[in-house]
């Protein structure tokens, strides 16, 4: 047994005997007022008055001053187990004297009353071993030397005498000691049963959720808390009666559209049958509710449980939500990809073409620069998407720092032209030669870094910093701008955050940073830091992890060198002359653009607006490449790349010309696609002029055939 559980079941034994004990004295005393009214009465009818004066004396003396002390015990718990002592030995040494000296005639009964007495007045008393053998040697003893002191038991037999002196005290210790061991065990019991409600109580009142217990007249006879809570001094009936359903589970009941009827209706259900009502709405409080049909106190009852679901609903509501908001925001970026690709294609082949005025071409430069801003913005919106989506990816490759800083500088430097800032790079410690991570993802937040800084910066200098101790690269961007209020800097990183500039308007939507902050968490950093001081400037810094090329992967990526080999000087558009080019696309604007541009490298084009009039082109005509738009009706890219495949391998057609995959979608996923598919190859639009000319170039060299 459990320490615990002993120290708390004799307390109880203690304050449980004290309680019988009581319960035995009120007892004993109307047993008094009986017994010693029939022994009054019985003596003066039988003798007079004069007659057996003592025993009459010892009469009125016990029963009177039991009947005085009554009173006082009530009164004080403390005193029972004094008086009960004293009055079961009392007691005792009367039946004593009556068996040996006043009536040995009825010495039988005056014995056995003796056990009686013991049992009712003493026994009760005894908590422990010790004290039940002390006892048990007391008892025998009193009753011994009182024989042998009134010369009731013959000294000349002693073998009898002796018996009985060694049998008495063993039985009554045998008797004593069980009823002490099952007193015990009952406290204990009670003790265990007594802390199991108190924890399940304080269960019961910790749970937040709402517990009551109806019966068939839809009365609360428990309720938890903060079911009270919830009723807020309200009737459960009137509470239950006036609330309607939100959203309705169960259709086994009435279609009523009260909860109440539900639960009525839930009693006709078996025993421990669980019962899923649904969610009511009471003001801006959602709560939802299940039950069980149980026996409670043998009535029937309904065990409800509400359960406070307001916050999950808002949740759910907000998820759903941001989850129409990320659909809508790659939905319009994908689609304002296309329209950009169609202008910015078109844009520089008008510019390539020298056909135009010096006027023209500055507005076209305008035109590009403006389409090429544009397309930035999608790119934030986009990512922002993949980040809210969860779907951001990191695709970690080899590839040379020094010309990731030397493409940003060319790009701000065309937008710093004829201002006089100066942009420079410096390299604090030597670089790899190669290291490994995503280039993309670098180029993008360095790029958004010298963006920032040359809408806030005047005059004076961009500097960048380029710090490598392994395996940390640390890239770092200062400015002489206006630099940045303290209490500002919090609100560069939030989604849509910008600052309260008077003097200077930048552009942008607010992603920019907030993008470039979580990409240097997702390429293994912590962050971007920032320091800035008004009117002097701010520095903006990151370092991320990146892994360092082996001479192993630099000698892999170095191209076999032949002197001996030499191109023929012959011009691009010649050995290009011969070959058709199938364009699958459902907009006009993107075919026009692409025909364009592969006319002008010697190509021959034609078209198709969605898969199904590919398939029919291909069974017809050679192509020395297919370039295959993803999105489109009645067939799409991917499914029509895997039916032109599946026609190759069961010999429907001859030959397959390789097919490259075009899509506003920038995601993993997209691109996974395509290569499960079948596609050899991925355009992302808008996608510059010289990549698609270099893609086509390389695939269109011959087709797969059987």
């Amino acid at each position: 047994m459990d320490a615990k559980y002993r120290r708390i079941s004799e307390v109880d034994l203690i304050h449980s005997k004290t309680v019988w004990g009581l319960k035995r004295l009120n007892v004993a005393y109307y047993i008094s007022l009986i017994l010693g009214s029939v022994n009054i009465f019985s003596e003066l009818a039988t003798k007079s008055i004069h007659d057996n004066w003592e025993y009459k004396t010892i009469l009125i003396i016990v029963y009177g001053s039991f009947i005085l002390v009554n009173k006082k015990i009530n009164q004080d718990l403390s005193l029972v187990k004094y008086v009960s002592f004293l009055f079961g030995e009392i007691l005792n040494c009367i039946l004593i004297y009556f068996a040996y000296i006043e009536e040995p005639e009825c010495a039988l009964i005056w014995i056995q009353m003796s056990g009686f007495v013991v049992t009712f007045y003493q026994s009760y008393l005894l908590i422990s071993i010790k004290s039940i053998i002390i006892f048990s040697i007391k008892h025998t003893i009193e009753w011994a030397i009182a024989g042998i002191y009134f010369n009731i038991i013959n000294m000349n037999n002693l073998a009898p005498f002796i018996s009985g002196l060694f049998a008495l005290p063993i039985f009554m210790f045998a008797c004593l000691y069980f009823d002490y061991l099952q007193d015990i065990d009952l406290c204990r019991s009670k003790a265990k049963v007594k802390i199991g409600v108190k924890k399940i109580k304080s269960l019961v009142e910790a749970i937040s959720d709402s517990i009551f217990v109806i019966n068939l007249k839809l009365e609360a006879i428990f309720m938890n808390p903060a079911g009270k809570l919830l009723l807020q001094n309200t009737d459960f009936q009137e509470y239950i009666r006036k609330i309607q359903y939100h959203v309705r589970y169960s259709q086994d009941f009435s279609q009523s559209l009260i909860l109440s009827e539900d639960i009525k209706n839930s009693f006709s259900c078996p025993l421990n049958n669980d019962c899923s009502f649904g969610v009511t709405k009471d003001s801006e409080l959602f709560v939802e509710w299940s039950g069980k049909v149980v026996l409670w106190e043998n009535e029937t009852c309904v065990i409800l449980l509400g359960k406070n679901v307001s916050r999950i609903i808002k949740l759910e509501k907000d998820s759903e939500e941001n989850q129409y908001k990320s659909i809508l925001l790659r939905t319009v970026s994908h689609e304002l990809r296309t329209p950009t690709n169609a202008i910015l294609s078109m844009a520089e082949l008008l510019k390539e073409s020298h056909q135009i005025t010096g006027e023209n071409v500055e507005k076209l430069d305008l035109m590009i620069s403006s389409c090429t801003y544009l397309l930035c913005l999608i790119n934030d919106l986009l990512d922002y998407s993949q980040i809210m989506a969860g779907s951001l990816k990191i695709s970690k490759i080899a590839f040379d720092i020094t010309q990731i800083m030397s493409e940003c500088m060319k790009l701000i430097q065309v937008q710093l032209t004829g201002s006089t800032i100066k942009l420079a790079v410096k390299y604090l410690s030597d670089v790899p030669q190669g290291i490994i991570s995503d280039p993309y993802r670098i180029k993008q937040i360095i790029l958004n870094l010298l963006s920032n800084a040359r809408k806030f910066t005047v005059s004076g200098h961009i500097h960048l910093e380029v710090e490598y101790n392994e395996p940390n690269l640390k890239i770092l961007c200062q400015d002489t701008g206006v630099g940045i209020p303290q209490d500002q800097i919090p609100k560069l990183f939030t989604q849509f955050g910008r600052l309260d500039t008077s003097n200077l308007n930048p552009q942008g939507v607010g992603l920019g940073l907030y993008i470039s902050n979580m990409l240097t968490y997702e390429l293994g950093g912590n962050g971007i830091k920032v320091e800035s001081t008004l009117g002097i400037g701010s520095t903006f810094s990151f370092l991320i992890e990146v892994e360092e090329m082996t001479q192993y992967q630099l000698a892999d990526d170095i191209p076999d060198e032949n002197p001996s080999i030499t191109l023929p000087n012959i011009e691009i558009s010649n050995i290009n002359k011969g070959r058709e080019v199938l364009i699958v696309d459902d907009t006009y604007f993107n075919i026009l653009a692409l025909k364009h541009i592969l006319k002008n490298e010697g190509y021959r084009c034609d078209h198709a607006i969605n898969g199904k009039d590919a398939i029919e082109k291909v069974q017809n005509k050679d192509f020395a490449c297919i370039i295959m738009d993803c999105e489109m009706p009645i067939l799409d890219g991917w499914n029509t790349t895997k039916e032109l495949r599946k026609m190759l391998r069961l010999g429907q057609i001859q030959k397959l010309p390789p097919i490259i995959g075009c899509t506003a979608h920038s995601s993993e996923v997209v691109k996974y696609r395509c290569q499960e598919c079948g596609m050899v190859d991925f355009i992302l639009k808008p996608c510059p002029r010289e990549i698609i000319v270099e893609k086509v170039n390389n695939w269109a060299k011959g087709a797969f055939s059987l």
